[in-house]
């Protein structure tokens, strides 16, 4: 029951997505079939439901079996094709469903004008009936169709259709037999009936091989190996068993010399599906069997073959092979030829680094023109380089595995390749990132460069892990182990690196609340300084003594930060220590002169000027001021400032009165305080404007004062 479970599912699906013919020499779909014999009739049959219902297949294909069954009576002449196509798929499904080969088919009886055959093992055998026409030859007779033993077959294997879902193929269908997996190897090969040399690939036993290296000398092998079977081998496909559970030995080609290829059956390790194989495990190596079957004159009829798409290794071999065989002498594990060919390689390789940055030189020279981008004359060859790494490692290497065809060469290159590659496009990446936020820089306000900066960081840190886990990936290593291993790592890292974490976040704070710039003066605790570059671990400030301070960007978090960059106002604050003995009234024209420069200056705020006197000191008269000035820039501040404290001294001057300093004195007598003589600047003044002397004063020494526009 299983086995017939099989063979239908097989059945089925090799009318909807399977395509097989016969071998190279299979009957021509464009001629007639002349069934000469009852096993010839059953021979064509096969052959024409195999080529015919496949994928990619002509529809006549399939009608062409109608000349297979004996025209209908003339009550059934009117019956629908689709009722008579019916009829073949059962005939043919019945075929299947019963071991036999084209050797083991019996003659019951056969008159020349009716013959009975009985096919399959006798305890499991079917007769069928077969009557000779002039057209076709021997084909079915159509009461097959309505003699009870067969219509019970027929019930039994449509109640075999309505179950089938409820039963698992064990096979997979392509390679179900030793007859499927050959038709198969054959065609793709052959490149015919929609099958490829992806399907002879996968015909061949190559378990223990690795995937890379099948993917690019599977294609290879499987065209060496079609031509060694064409050319040696004695086994004809039609006389291979179409039993899945076939359990004799199946031996393609045996030689003393050169070892055994046979046939398998392999189990998928994933898929868990079994499939027949063609074993090469009984030779040591495909492509010194095939070097020596060409020498013995397998090369002579390479034409004859029927091969349509032939690797690029082979046709370079197979040229050898013809015009010059004298370079296919072997030198040290390889043919001379093949060494020829890799020296003219790496010789090649200086052409290219040349030919790459010519190509491309102009290309990101526009690119660059196109965008308006203010980079170096470097910037070029920052993005050149990668390339050129990049185009020698892929002309070389794949150069070597065209030529070699080893799989150990294979395996160093491919894996070679595929690191050079990805390390280079990953130096492509970055130096892109970087290019790009240097233009951000140039191009944009600050706020958006702090913004790119961070995001170049993270883009470049995303590229490294992509960069892992493809290398991952090369080295056969599980990346799903290795992602689990680097989230338990992760939490562990979030946990050590929790520094690491706060500054990220205080990065990310200065993007959104942008409390600063670049250029900013800021003060955050006892660091004053310019800003000149926000990163996404530390900000860098450049002092007022020039040396440069790295802080942690978690830093910005929990301390408040002064960004003296936005200020209106530049506050000035100071105390003048004036003498004890000086009088009160002149502390007072001494205030009111000094309220009065600051608002004769043109910078300084109006309405917050504070000149008073402030406090009795320990050993002076201390006058405190407080004032601002518009914030033009720390210069314009240190100016102002000169000059409010250059003109206070001479208002001290003129008023007589003198600045305290830390001193000792010793008193030994009372002495009348003597009189500072100074030069009357008041004579000028008109006597009747009401101000104070150290007003008029202060007017007279600031040089902002205009008698027409000061009041």
């Amino acid at each position: 029951m299983k086995r017939l479970i099989l063979v239908f599912f097989l059945y089925t699906t090799l009318f909807t997505s399977a395509t097989f013919c016969t071998d190279v020499n299979a009957v021509s779909n464009e001629a007639e079939l002349i069934n000469s014999s009852p096993t010839q009739t059953i021979s064509n049959f096969t052959h024409l439901m195999f080529s015919g219902t496949g994928k990619g297949a002509d529809a006549k294909d399939l009608a062409k079996a109608l000349n297979f069954i004996e025209p209908p009576a003339d009550q059934l002449k009117g019956e629908k094709k689709s009722i008579s196509l019916k009829k073949i798929r059962d005939l043919f499904f019945l075929l299947q469903s019963v071991n036999y080969t084209t050797d083991n088919i019996r003659t019951i009886s056969d008159n020349g004008k009716n013959a009975i055959i009985e096919l399959g093992e006798p305890e499991e055998s079917i007769r069928l009936e077969l009557v000779h026409t002039k057209k076709n030859g021997w084909i079915f007779s159509n009461t097959i169709f309505t003699k009870k033993e067969y219509t019970e077959a027929f019930d039994h294997l449509d109640n075999v259709k309505a179950n089938i879902e409820e039963h698992a193929d064990d096979f997979v269908l392509e390679y179900s037999s030793p007859l499927n997996t050959l038709y198969t190897f054959l065609y793709g090969v052959q490149n015919i009936h929609g099958y490829t040399l992806t399907d002879s690939v996968g015909a061949i036993d190559l378990s223990k091989i690795d995937k890379n290296i099948i993917d690019e000398l599977g294609p290879t092998w499987a065209i060496q190996l079609y031509r060694i079977l064409s050319y040696a081998s004695p086994i004809e496909p039609e006389s291979l068993s179409n039993d899945p559970l076939f359990t004799g030995n199946i031996i393609l080609l045996l030689d003393s010399n050169l070892g055994m290829i046979n046939m398998k059956v392999v189990k998928d390790a994933e898929t868990e599906k079994n499939s027949w194989k063609i074993d090469l495990s009984g030779v040591k190596n495909v492509s010194n069997i095939y070097d020596l079957f060409m020498h013995q004159g397998m090369s002579k009829e390479l034409g004859t073959m029927g091969v349509k798409h032939v690797p690029l290794h082979v046709k370079i071999d197979d040229f050898f092979q013809v015009y010059i065989p004298v370079l296919e002498k072997t030198f040290l594990s390889f043919n001379i030829w093949k060494w020829v060919l890799i020296i003219l390689l790496i010789l090649s390789c200086v052409l290219i680094i040349p030919l790459v940055r010519m190509i491309c030189r102009p290309v990101i020279h526009q690119i660059i023109k196109s965008l308006h981008l203010d980079l170096n004359t470097d910037a070029d060859q920052r993005f050149i380089l990668p390339l050129q790494i990049s185009a020698v490692t892929l002309y070389l290497l794949r150069g070597i595995v065209i030529i070699t065809a080893n799989p150990a060469v294979m395996t160093i290159a491919i894996v070679t390749m595929k690191i050079v590659m990805c390390l280079t496009i990953l130096l492509f990446i970055c130096r892109f990132i970087d290019s790009s936020c240097a233009v951000v820089s140039n191009h944009f306000d600050t706020n958006l460069h702090i913004i790119t900066s961070v995001a170049g960081k993270v883009l470049q840190v995303m590229a490294v892990i992509a960069a892992a886990l493809y290398l991952c990936n090369v080295f056969s290593i599980n990346t799903k182990n290795f992602l689990a291993a680097l989230g338990i790592g992760g939490f562990a890292f979030a946990l050590a690196g929790k520094d690491t974490l706060e500054n990220f976040l205080g990065s990310v704070m200065v993007i959104v609340d942008r409390p600063f710039k670049n250029g900013d003066v800021i003060k955050i605790k006892d660091i004053e300084g310019e800003i000149i570059q926000v990163g996404v671990r530390s900000t860098r400030i450049r002092t007022f003594n020039d040396s440069v301070i790295t802080i942690p960007n978690r830093m910005f978090i929990s301390s408040p930060v002064e960004n003296r960059a936005v200020r209106r106002w530049r506050r000035y604050n100071t105390t003048f220590d004036i003498l004890y003995d000086t009088k009160p009234t002149l502390i007072e024209e001494f205030t009111s002169g000094i309220s009065e420069l600051v608002r004769l200056h043109p910078d300084s705020r109006k309405d917050k000027i504070e000149v008073y006197f402030y406090s009795l000191g320990q050993s002076s008269l201390q006058v405190y001021i407080n004032i601002f000035f518009q914030n033009r820039g720390r210069v314009e501040e240190l100016k102002a400032r000169q000059e409010i404290n250059s003109q206070a001294l001479e208002l001290a001057k003129y008023l007589g009165i003198e600045f305290a300093y830390p001193t000792q004195t010793l008193h030994i007598d009372q002495l009348e305080p003597s009189v500072i003589e100074s030069p009357n600047i008041l004579e000028e003044q008109p006597k009747s404007t009401g101000l104070s002397e150290g007003i008029l004063i202060a007017r007279k020494l600031s040089k902002h004062y205009d008698p027409d526009n000061n009041v």
